[in-house]
């Protein structure tokens, strides 16, 4: 059950996520979880 509830809220998470992609905040988080790749793309 517990695994289950988490599933739910990784999966709202995700929707909120794509859903506001377009906002500055969505964009900062995205920059803030994934450096390295962001770097390697500039390059």
């Amino acid at each position: 059950m517990i695994n289950y509830l988490i599933e739910k809220y990784f999966t709202l998470l995700k929707g909120v996520a794509y859903g506001s992609a377009s906002s500055m905040s969505a964009f900062d988080f995205y920059e803030f979880k994934k450096p390295e790749q962001l770097k390697n793309l500039n390059k």
